[in-house]
């Protein structure tokens, strides 16, 4: 018996390229306006249907992964969010595409991560922090305030924007907390993370006596 196969990419339809590397491309088409040279895929919005949009793509996702079964058990190298302003799309509704494509999907370990979908990361780190430092106090009046916050950002060797991706973390604790949100900080790159994940966050917060 000869040795078997290696397996095969997929095969692009559009191009006929075989797809060697596989990436996920998050659209966002909301902008707060239209610039005159952008020919991409946007549109001026007032209001952003932040919610609605985010459950349009998770179903897409489900159906584009339920048409490619040869998908299934592979790891994204890639994930882009494109398109109009993502900035604008909340870290909320964010992390909430993020959550779900790992749970389908996944990340291969030093997966590249645009700077939006990492400050989502980043902010729900931070909410789940928040969520213990709740459980340890037991009410918001015996938290004085949040002392310091330290990211630990997954980085290629030349992605230097890591202070930019722990202010997904930092904003939050202001926007909760108010000026006793306010912190000192360090954000450190890193090779890699356990469970291939963009960021990791801790913090010490001073409770009163």
């Amino acid at each position: 018996m000869g040795a078997p196969a290696a397996p095969v990419a997929p095969v692009d339809p559009l191009t006929g390229v075989e797809a060697a590397r596989f990436g996920i491309y998050v659209h966002f088409p909301y902008c707060l306006s239209k610039c005159p040279y952008c020919d991409f895929a946007s549109t001026a919005a007032r209001e952003v249907p932040e919610e609605r949009y985010a459950r349009a793509v998770l179903r897409e996702l489900e159906m584009r992964l339920s048409a490619r079964p040869e998908l299934a058990g592979r790891r994204a190298q890639s994930l882009y969010f494109g398109g109009g302003t993502p900035s604008l799309w909340s870290a909320r509704h964010v992390a909430g595409v993020l959550e779900s494509l790992a749970a389908r999907v996944g990340l291969e370990a030093g997966a590249e991560v645009t700077l939006e979908a990492a400050q989502a990361a980043a902010r729900l780190c931070a909410l789940n922090v928040l969520a213990q430092v709740k459980a340890a106090a037991g009410d918001w009046s015996h938290v004085k305030r949040c002392v310091r916050v330290c990211g630990y950002v997954s980085s290629a060797p030349d992605f230097f924007e890591q202070p930019k991706v722990l202010d997904g973390a930092s904003d939050l604790m202001v926007q909760a907390l108010g000026d006793a949100g306010k912190h000192a900080r360090s954000a450190l790159g890193v090779l890699a993370l356990r469970g291939n994940v963009p960021v990791v966050i801790d913090a010490i917060f001073e409770l009163a006596g």
